[in-house]
């Protein structure tokens, strides 16, 4: 038996809030509203209207009391089943430093509107489960700050498999230990493709140079997925080996997309290339350590960490 959970709760807490509620769209002044935006674009196109026509939506929520319900049942179900002695309800609340450091792209842009019952299922969760947030961090940093071999990671976000330890999956039902090489790969992986949930763009895309020495496919020339970085990262084996494939990558790409650009020399090529990794992967990382007045000790490249 592990000492310790640590439950992941952001997500149960989104997936309660929108499976006890319903929204409808319509097209502006229609009474007709339909329950799949894809359709309401689809009825916009089969009525010749212009594409930017305004779309407007309502939410129908189902009682508080069966959202909180839900909740009780998500967040109680892994507590029932896994065996421990002490457990932490962890969540996000607000925003955190990820917000200042994005200049790429605006961190979490173009996600969805919170449930309707948000602000009462935080209550909820600081009333009866003595739920845990830290100012400017999310609930997966005291995760990757918290987590030893002596505790269980409880949670389905895949941001999480770069902490190494146990896991366990309440949506598979699945344990998985994940080694430190694993945690490694799962996060230079990161580094590659991105994260399309928070908006981390990742390699912008693979070079010609770098589709042919991986043998990728001509998809790879748009963007980096998850097949093109397993191959990328194939037989890398240390943290070492792993950053210099990443690097190289994205050092081809730069080259590639300015090479038409008078004067772009390879000092700046390197400078672009560490600027845009080093935000990608500060990014993505997980925060292990604050410092002293509690701000996250953020992610360097291997060779400046002066271990």
């Amino acid at each position: 038996m592990k000492d310790l959970l640590l439950f992941d709760a952001d997500s149960p807490r989104y997936a309660a809030g929108f499976a006890t509620q319903q929204t409808l769209y319509s097209i502006l002044d229609s009474k007709t509203e339909y329950k799949k935006k894809s359709e309401c674009k689809a009825a916009i196109k089969a009525e010749g209207l212009p594409e930017d026509t305004e779309i407007t939506s309502r939410v129908i929520p189902e009682e508080l009391s069966h959202c909180l319900q839900v909740l009780k049942d998500m967040l109680q179900a892994p507590l029932d089943i896994i065996p421990h002695s002490e457990h932490r309800i962890l969540v996000t609340k607000g925003t955190n430093f990820r917000h200042d450091l994005a200049t790429i792209r605006e961190y979490k842009a173009g996600r969805s509107a919170k449930p309707f019952y948000h602000a009462e299922m935080v209550e909820y969760m600081d009333t009866y489960w003595d739920a845990i947030c830290l100012p400017n961090l999310e609930a997966d940093d005291l995760v990757g700050m918290w987590h030893t071999q002596d505790s269980t990671c409880v949670g389905i976000d895949k941001d999480l498999l770069t902490v190494p330890g146990l896991h366990y999956n309440y949506k598979k039902k699945e344990y998985l230990e994940v080694t430190e090489l694993a945690a490694l790969r799962y996060f230079y992986t990161q580094l590659l493709e991105g994260d399309g949930a928070d908006n981390i763009k990742g390699l912008p895309a693979c070079s010609a140079e770098v589709i042919e020495k991986y043998s990728l496919s001509g998809a790879a020339a748009k963007g980096c997925g998850k097949v093109s970085a397993n191959k990328i990262l194939e037989g890398a084996s240390c943290e070492e080996e792993m950053f210099q494939k990443v690097r190289d990558c994205w050092l081809s790409y730069n080259k590639q997309a300015n090479s038409a650009l008078e004067g772009y020399t390879e000092a700046l090529c390197e400078q672009d290339t560490d600027h845009d990794m080093l935000e990608t992967g500060r990014l993505l990382h997980l925060t292990r350590e604050l410092t002293e007045d509690g701000s996250p000790i953020l992610w360097c490249f291997p060779q400046d960490r002066g271990e």
